[in-house]
């Protein structure tokens, strides 16, 4: 007669109770006492640990040559498998792969309409019930924002718009000094200024195509002077940005005195006078 198990009573009792049985009580023991069975776990691995590894050796070196054999046969039925055989014969390989997709275009197509006509419900439930899980998540990410200043539809996070984003950068770089400190060239030349008595600012603003601080500015003559290093600014060719702001500001009506740093430091106060005129 088979024995029952007193838990269930259906399955037939193995031990105490049948598998299915024990199965919930252990976990339910796992459940109340983890510290236990942590403890229990590092005492066996302790002990046997030696005896695992000593296991693993032994039936490594006993079947190592079963396996080199069973590998060399298995190699020498599939060539393919071989890098030598990939290396002699990769160019008809990529040949005969583009002309299989060439040919065989609308059974490719139709293999993935019958594949997804059969599994239609099974993905359509599965999008549902990641959407589900996953609903606050694809809600914030597909979120469209409208721009603060024109209105425009925004993808991201920011209050603004990448272009209105751009013009305030544009402003704020307009009021901020760049550099912080004078350069010895431009000190030289804003001493000959104030032995001369003229009028002049450092590090203006100026509103052209290409915006950007001017090193010294002469309201009174209308012009623009800039000190230009040799190294940074490329000597005795100078930089396309550089041409480009001059013929700028020639167009808006500046007068434009650019000196190398070379000049500078070997130029006096007359000679500063006549550059001037």
């Amino acid at each position: 007669m088979k024995k029952i198990c007193p838990r269930c009573k259906v399955n037939e009792k193995k031990g105490d109770y049948c598998i299915s049985c024990n199965r919930e009580k252990s976990k339910e023991y796992r459940n109340n006492y983890p510290e236990r069975c942590r403890e229990y776990k590092n005492r066996y691995h302790e002990k046997s640990r030696d005896k695992l590894k000593l296991s693993g050796r032994i039936y490594y070196y006993n079947h190592i040559e079963k396996e080199r054999k069973r590998k060399k046969e298995y190699y020498e039925k599939n060539p393919t498998y071989n890098s030598d055989y990939y290396k002699l014969n990769k160019e008809k390989i990529i040949k005969n792969t583009k002309e299989y997709k060439d040919n065989n275009k609308e059974k490719v197509s139709n293999i993935k309409k019958e594949w997804y006509n059969q599994n239609k419900q099974l993905i359509t439930n599965g999008r549902k019930e990641y959407y589900k899980k996953n609903k606050k998540i694809i809600i914030e990410r597909n979120k469209i924002n409208k721009c603060i200043n024109c209105g425009k539809n925004i993808y991201h996070k920011s209050k603004r718009c990448i272009n209105c984003n751009k013009e305030i950068l544009k402003k704020l770089r307009a009021k901020r000094i760049l550099p912080v400190k004078d350069t010895s060239i431009e000190i030289k030349i804003q001493n000959f200024l104030k032995q001369l008595n003229i009028e002049f600012f450092t590090h203006q603003y100026i509103k052209i195509e290409h915006g950007y601080q001017c090193d010294i500015l002469i309201p009174s003559m209308n012009m623009v002077i800039e000190c230009d290093g040799d190294y940074w600014h490329k000597y005795p060719i100078g930089r396309e940005i550089d041409n480009i702001r001059t013929k700028e500001l020639l167009n808006k009506g500046f007068k434009v005195l650019r000196l190398w740093e070379s000049e500078i430091k070997n130029m006096d106060l007359n000679y500063f006078k006549e550059k001037l005129k």
